[in-house]
């Protein structure tokens, strides 16, 4: 798309009135998903609508996508998508505006540059391993095991060792703060008065409690990093030595506590999800799962996991990318006008929300043909060539996509071989996976798998 050829005459956005709107609202609550995949089958791929004061225009086109979030990504803030997640996520890398961005997203990169990552990998194999030895040892696979929840409490662990050198997973009671603190900030983004939070309900008052246990442990952190930072490479350390050194400005207790609680959530909760999924639909297709190891057992015979051997699971790298084109995290992306602009001829007015959605864009029939088959073939490197650019997209695009893809995708690989190297796993049949589509796609009630050690790993 070329500004130049922007034309001068735009085309109308079709989207429902104002009552059709009305009897689906409970339905955009309970399941955004069926609703968007309702809009967009019966509107096509650009549809507006309103949520509540918001005007929102919701796009289905890859090139779409690729305009608000890269080429014309300057005009396209976070704005009102987030003002909702402000008073909980603060100003982190994840919310904050694009000049404050720029000079944190510097500071930090080099946390995510390859050099790091042989270590970080080190890291992610202890606690995986250590992961291993309490199912092992705590008996735990005897009953189904909330593999979600497991997950959770595992990117816990390897995020802040490896980013904050801590473990907040260490404390049971951090993991519990998260859920809360989560399920409040989730509730904001419904919430139609301002004044909703105030409320004293159950879910508003466990919110708020987790929200001042989530700041006790990020300022205590910050408190000790403040007293010895120097030669440190954690995260709050370079950036406290960004302002002592360089004179990085707005690098306040608040802000690092605001970086502190963007990558704790941002950082493990989406990589949980993402690995869920994927056993999930491992355990759906156990002829995928034989390939996976088989690859396995080839790549590793009987060493140990090295991080050079890493890119050698190039079929595991295709099932970890069907499984976040089936159901990425990530599903959905808001943004705000900052001016007038117009994309295809299509206007969008200053102040609306538009949203890009990777889910829809990776369920299109036309460029994912039977798009809810699972089938890691999609991404042979033929495959890949035929289709257009920019129709996967599960971590973002442009230069605010996510800053530790290359880290989640290590993680991913590197729990998967280690964990179907000495387990096999089975779908407890009994209790249903449900996505729930919020801020994130996760599992609803939990993903409980039947896990057997293997009697032979080699």
């Amino acid at each position: 798309m070329n500004k130049s050829l922007v034309p001068l005459k735009t085309r109308p956005i079709p989207g429902p009135s104002f009552f059709s709107l009305l009897s689906l609202t409970p339905l955009m609550r309970k399941d955004p998903i069926a609703f968007g995949e309702m809009m967009f089958k019966k509107y096509g791929n650009v549809v507006k609508f309103s949520v509540g004061p918001y005007k929102v225009i919701a796009m289905n086109d890859p090139v779409y996508h690729h305009w608000v979030l890269k080429e014309n990504w300057e005009n396209y803030i976070k704005g009102k998508a987030f003002e909702k997640m402000e008073p909980v996520m603060g100003k982190g890398l994840l919310t904050a505006p694009n000049e404050f961005w720029r000079q944190n997203r510097a500071i930090i990169q080099p946390n995510f540059r390859l050099g790091r990552f042989p270590d970080y990998h080190r890291k992610m194999v202890e606690c995986c391993q250590e992961f291993v030895m309490y199912l092992k040892r705590d008996e735990r696979t005897k009953a189904p095991v909330d593999i979600h929840q497991e997950m959770m409490n595992l990117t816990l662990s390897i995020i802040t060792r490896s980013i904050f050198d801590t473990d907040f997973a260490s404390d049971p009671k951090v993991a519990v703060a998260i859920h809360d603190f989560m399920t409040g900030m989730e509730a904001q983004l419904f919430h139609l008065s301002p004044l909703q939070k105030y409320i004293p309900t159950p879910k508003n008052l466990r919110s708020l409690r987790a929200v001042k246990f989530m700041d006790a442990i990020a300022y205590d952190l910050i408190a000790k990093r403040r007293l010895d930072f120097e030669g440190r490479t954690d995260l709050i350390s370079l950036l406290i030595q960004a302002a002592h050194r360089e004179g990085a400005k707005g690098i306040t207790d608040k802000y690092l506590r605001d970086e502190v609680l963007n990558f704790l959530i941002a950082g493990h909760e989406t990589t949980a999800s993402g690995l869920s999924f994927c056993l999930y639909q491992l355990t759906q297709h156990p002829e995928v799962m034989s390939k996976v190891k088989k690859e396995i057992k080839e790549v590793l015979r009987d060493r140990e996991l090295a991080y050079e051997d890493l890119d050698n699971f190039v079929y595991l790298e295709k099932v970890i990318n069907e499984g976040l084109r089936i159901l990425p995290p990530v599903w959905a992306i808001s943004r705000e006008a900052k001016a007038d602009d117009i994309i295809d001829g299509y206007h969008i007015p200053k102040g609306c929300i538009v949203t890009v959605a990777p889910y829809f864009v990776q369920h299109r029939q036309d460029i994912w043909p039977d798009p809810k088959r699972f089938d890691p073939e999609r991404f042979n490197e033929e495959e890949v060539k035929k289709r257009p650019k920019y129709t996967f997209s599960p971590f973002g695009l442009g230069p605010r996509t996510c800053i530790a893809e290359t880290f989640a995708r290590m993680e991913m690989k590197t729990f998967i071989v280690l964990f179907l190297r000495q387990f096999d796993i089975k779908l407890d049949a009994s209790k249903p996976v449900v996505p729930l589509a919020t801020v994130t796609l996760r599992p609803k009630d939990g993903l409980y798998l039947h896990i057997q050690e293997r009697e032979v790993v080699n």
